[in-house]
């Protein structure tokens, strides 16, 4: 249900408010979680003509290292990690939240 209201709305925008390119950063520390999750947003995505470009990591300390180079527009963490957290990593000040 979620993935169809997802591509609903991204439909319903006017062409010129469509991008046609969106850079997704994720981070989790179980690879399965890693590999489904990316195939589900990127079939939504892709549904409602987005193609998304993928940094995806296990390893919360090099995420946030090539976070910046990266320049995601949509983060995805993981709130329970081993190390770092998801909530350590945006309480810290190391990923900006606009």
């Amino acid at each position: 249900m979620y993935s169809w209201s997802v591509a609903i709305y991204f439909e319903s925008l006017p062409p010129p408010l469509r991008c046609c390119h969106m850079r997704i950063a994720m981070c989790d520390d179980e690879p399965i979680i890693l590999d489904e999750l990316q195939k589900f947003c990127t079939a939504c995505y892709k549904r409602a003509g987005i193609s998304p470009t993928w940094l995806v990591s296990s390893d919360p300390n090099c995420f946030i290292d090539e976070l910046e180079a990266f320049a995601p527009e949509l983060i995805l963490l993981d709130i329970d990690m081993p190390r770092l957290t998801g909530f350590d990593n945006c309480c810290s000040g190391t990923i900006e939240l606009f």
